[in-house]
């Protein structure tokens, strides 16, 4: 599994815009949400919007809330 701030860096650089990120940066990001649980993870506001843009992107917004909690 790729480290979580690099799955984000690919993830923020997409939803600003940039070179769409590969599908394994999400996956892997969700994976470290459903490891370490949402809650214990240091995310800005930033991070956050670029998650749920990707899920939506993704059609896999049930997913992410899941692994959140919500």
């Amino acid at each position: 599994m790729k480290p979580l701030d690099e799955c984000l860096y690919y993830i923020v650089r997409a939803d600003g815009g940039g070179i769409p990120e590969k599908d394994v940066y999400f996956n892997d990001a969700l994976a470290h949400i459903r490891e370490k649980g949402f809650e214990n993870l240091e995310l800005c506001a930033v991070e956050i919007r670029a998650l749920i843009n990707a899920a939506r992107r993704r059609g896999r917004l049930k997913e992410l809330d899941e692994a959140v909690g919500l």
